[in-house]
């Protein structure tokens, strides 16, 4: 096997698992969204209920679980973009190999 095929594999392998990740951070939009409307309509339920105090209650809590859902959905999406950048490295290195890779940026307009 030679250098090129390795880092076409390479490439593919993480393109293929950004994809995965990039389902699981749609996964966790969509689930952002349900426990935002849930707190909503958890928070008005409850001061139709029960008043002021349960309502600030499923606040507080709903707050929790948000914060938990936005924290894990940051993590996927950190996971998704090093795919991402490991599949963008291998792409690079196959032009690399064969002669075509021209940098973007070499900072001498500055």
């Amino acid at each position: 096997m030679n250098l090129l095929e390795l880092y076409r594999q390479k490439e593919e392998k993480y393109e293929q698992l950004a994809l995965q990740w990039q389902r699981k951070f749609n996964g966790f939009s969509w689930l952002r969204v349900g426990v935002f409307a849930a707190v909503g309509l958890g928070c008005w339920l409850a001061y139709q209920l029960s008043g002021v105090g349960a309502a600030l209650l499923v606040v507080a809590a709903g707050l929790v679980v948000f914060g938990t859902v936005v924290r894990r959905h940051a993590q996927v999406a950190y996971t998704r973009n090093q795919f991402r950048f490991l599949a963008t490295v291998n792409r690079e290195e196959q032009a690399r190999l064969r002669g075509e890779h021209h940098p973007t940026d070499t900072g001498s307009d500055f």
